[in-house]
């Protein structure tokens, strides 16, 4: 099987930003239990309102939406944004915490190190406890098969050279509140997030999907055969999920991520055969 430049677009993938990094700049709002869901769209159509002049700023002077979104959707976006009741998420802050996660997770996730841990190569891992901080535990384990599967079936390692990240904005917010169980069912990957509430629902609960672009240089080993290194323009988007129930509850971790290769450009290519006749 030959490696083509295009072989490793979409390599693996990511998680979300650490607390740390991403959970800055919040906002409070008093509140003691959760509002029905036509106070709390009421609540937050309200926070849009007085907010206004930040959400210019969010869309034309920095640009944390994508170019062209539907006045509509934006606004939608901003409301489910001010949903939480007694915390709110800054936008930017977010964003520059989500793309450092992603540049530090996608080098993490492809390389040799994590591919041998996920094939079971290797009892222990630095960058697999690293990112195992940053998945919910179903992305984490979809991460490791596809790299056990990459390594044992394909027999190829890709290792992340540099990568730098282009864009990144916010494509959507989904905000629910969630019982207990649908939580968990949540964050196990076995449920989507209900558009009707439960009467009974305790936990709040966010997803932001963050979209990116960006270029990387991926080295691809076909072990035993070739290698090569290729240059990527890659499309992501990223669902960080977390509770938003208050301050100490935030903790983003990714959902999932969606990817899509753009262009693909092989800067180098040696093939082992060649290299032994050579000698």
């Amino acid at each position: 099987m030959a490696l083509t430049a295009r072989s490793a677009s979409l390599s693996l993938g990511l998680r979300s930003a650490c607390k740390t990094a991403i959970c800055t700049g919040r906002r409070s709002y008093s509140s003691t239990r959760l509002k029905s869901a036509a106070g709390t769209l009421y609540t937050a159509c309200r926070r849009v309102m007085d907010n206004a002049d930040r959400l210019a700023k969010y869309e034309k002077e920095l640009q944390l939406f994508p170019a062209g979104i539907n006045p509509a959707s934006l606004w939608w976006t901003m409301v489910q944004l001010h949903m939480p009741q007694t915390s709110e998420i800054e936008l930017l802050e977010f964003l520059q915490g989500a793309k450092m996660a992603a540049k530090t997770q996608l080098k993490a996730v492809n390389s040799k190190e994590f591919a041998e841990f996920a094939a079971g190569l290797r009892n222990e891992s630095i960058v697999a406890e690293e990112l195992n901080h940053y998945c919910t535990p179903r992305f984490f384990e979809n991460l490791k098969e596809a790299a056990a599967g990459t390594l044992k079936d394909r027999k190829m390692t890709l290792e992340m050279q540099d990568i730098a990240i282009e864009s990144a904005v916010v494509a959507d917010v989904k905000y629910a509140q969630l019982t207990q169980t649908e939580y968990e069912a949540q964050t196990a990957g076995l449920a989507v997030l209900p558009f009707l509430w439960a009467s009974d629902a305790t936990v709040e609960y966010m997803q932001i999907h963050v979209r990116t672009r960006s270029l990387e240089t991926t080295k691809m080993t076909l072990i035993g055969q070739e290698e090569c290194l290729v240059l990527q323009d890659n499309t992501r988007t990223w669902t960080f999920g977390s509770k938003v129930g208050s301050e100490e509850e935030i903790e983003w971790r990714i959902v999932k991520t969606v990817a899509a290769n753009n262009a693909a450009k092989q800067l180098s290519r040696t093939v082992y055969a060649d290299e032994m006749q050579k000698l």
